[in-house]
């Protein structure tokens, strides 16, 4: 039997949302032609750890997303389908969940997930995950009731608590509760999911090795996103960390690479005009924006991070950082035009608003004296730094101290954390601006937390209705309250190019390549 969303049920006091779920996908069937198939990838950057939960990376999941699940996933529209889990219950105030499970699903270690390991595994998406720590901070309780049951009780109405669990980027990723526990408040280091590919090998400064889990069991809906179907139709994923995005082109031309993900968009004529490559373009992608660090040191200051939005020239920045204007388009909306629930234009009107003069004057009304600002840069993702040139050009026409830092990425997200050693970088982020429970720059785990109480009131009133034009109404507070207080710089949405070589055939997307699915042909 499929898994199907049926509908939404108001019995009394309680909501069931019903998702019927079948015996799921076994080990995939493959052909003897794809038994052996080999995928070699060049991977954009090297992750910190497989621990998708404790990192928000791009690098984290372009590899841990073929290794994990959670109880449900986003499909293409956003949606929440499910995963491990096949049904749940909430009650009218939404302040209490039931889920039900799909049963017998293994691990990549043999052993079947039970209620337990979602319980520990949740217990550490809150303990470690930017996002998690947020939403687990209004959990009463988290209890398994059976092998097959787990109960959440709230503090306060959370209406979008399935959004939230369903998010991959510092996603609520399920594995065994001997790990989860293991790990508490740390990043994991054993890595066993229940998805389609396990970790084979991981050699530091080279390669990770995905194989075939032979044991997977799925769901059977069709494929969209990240949700449905997931068939390993290719036995082994070779993922090598390639920071030089000519030496990828160099490999797919020859053959030594079959998949290079986030090239630059300056190849893009190249691969256009190759018959022997294939482009695959992810509209939308990612959100580019400037981080400010608004909690230590000088954009504690309001007036310090309007001056900086008024030097910044969003246009010059994109086009600098992703070149074709194929590849980005302005917006100011905190959420994604693909998004019918989220997305909204109300209260952007403080989006790219260029103005030099007005910013030089609020440098004078704040005092600023020539501070110099730790900027941090990273020549791993070159469209960062690309971005970074046009912005600290434009932040030092007006009168700011920039002092680059120049880091790979492995370093700079060490650095991070540690508030008294940055000012500002520039990041992108996506997976997860599906609600504002969710969103990243909203997390009070996150690098630099947007501490608002009147973005927390908002929040909250956004989490106590399931009403589609109240929220939208919300958001639209929440966005002039952004452009108000203006935490970060929002620049603009960017587009990835993913590269195959064209006999790779099925490789679908969310945000990131996704090579379940994917046949060579």
């Amino acid at each position: 039997m499929s898994t199907k969303l049926l509908g939404t049920m108001v019995t009394g006091s309680l909501v069931t949302v019903t998702l019927l779920a079948g015996c799921g996908t076994q080990a995939t069937a493959v052909s003897s032609t794809q038994a052996n198939q080999v995928i070699k990838w060049a991977d954009s950057a090297e992750p910190t750890t497989l621990d998708m939960a404790a990192s928000p990376a791009t690098a984290t999941e372009n590899i841990a997303l073929y290794i994990y699940e959670n109880l449900f996933a986003l499909n293409s529209h956003y949606v929440p389908e499910p995963m491990l889990a096949s049904s749940y219950t909430v009650n009218s105030t939404f302040t209490n969940y039931t889920f039900y499970l799909r049963h017998n699903v293994p691990f990549q270690n043999g052993q079947i997930m039970h209620a337990s390991d979602v319980v520990a595994s949740i217990k550490h998406w809150g303990e470690v995950s930017s996002i998690g720590r947020g939403v687990y901070s209004d959990f009463s309780s988290i209890t398994a009731r059976g092998p097959y049951t787990v109960n959440i009780t709230l503090k306060n109405p959370m209406s979008s608590l399935v959004l939230a669990l369903a998010v991959p980027d510092s996603g609520a990723i399920i594995m065994p509760a001997s790990i989860a526990n293991a790990s508490g408040a740390l990043p994991a280091t054993q890595f066993i999911g229940t998805g389609p590919y396990k970790l084979v090998k991981w050699v530091h400064g080279q390669f990770i090795e995905l194989k075939r889990f032979n044991g997977y069991k799925g769901v059977n809906t069709t494929p969209s996103g990240l949700a449905g179907a997931k068939h390993a139709y290719i036995k082994e994923i070779l993922a090598y960390f390639m920071p030089s995005a000519s030496t990828a082109y160099d490999g797919l031309k020859t053959g030594e690479y079959q998949v290079a993900d986030e090239l630059p968009s300056l190849y893009y004529s190249q691969v256009s005009s190759d018959p022997s490559l294939a482009i695959h373009i992810v509209k939308p992608y990612a959100w580019a924006g400037l981080i400010l660090n608004s909690q230590v040191g000088i954009f504690t200051n309001p007036l310090l991070r309007k001056a900086a939005s008024y030097a910044i020239n969003d246009q010059n920045v994109m086009a600098a950082a992703f070149g074709l204007p194929e590849f980005y388009s302005l917006s100011g909306s905190l959420f994604f035009k693909q998004d019918k629930n989220t997305y909204s234009t109300v209260g952007t009107s403080g989006y790219n608003q260029y103005n030099p003069t007005k910013a030089k004057q609020l440098l004078t009304e704040a005092h600023y004296n020539g501070q110099p600002i730790t900027f941090l840069e990273t020549k791993t993702y070159m469209w960062m730094y690309n971005a970074d040139q046009v912005v600290a050009k434009d932040m030092e026409a007006v009168g700011f101290n920039i002092k680059p830092q120049l880091n790979t990425w492995q370093e700079q997200l060490a650095i991070r954390p540690h508030l008294n050693e940055w000012n500002m970088f520039e990041t992108s982020y996506s997976a997860e601006s599906v609600s504002p429970l969710s969103e990243l720059i909203f997390q009070p785990g996150y690098a630099a937390k947007w501490n608002s109480t009147r973005l927390r009131n908002y929040i909250n009133q956004y989490e106590s209705t399931s009403n589609r034009q109240t929220k939208l109404a919300i958001i639209g507070e929440i966005q002039k309250l952004f452009y108000q207080e203006m935490p970060d710089v929002m620049e603009g949405v960017d587009y990835s190019m993913t590269v195959t070589s064209s006999n790779l055939k099925g490789l679908g997307s969310y945000y990131l390549p996704v090579l379940w699915n994917a046949k060579i042909r």
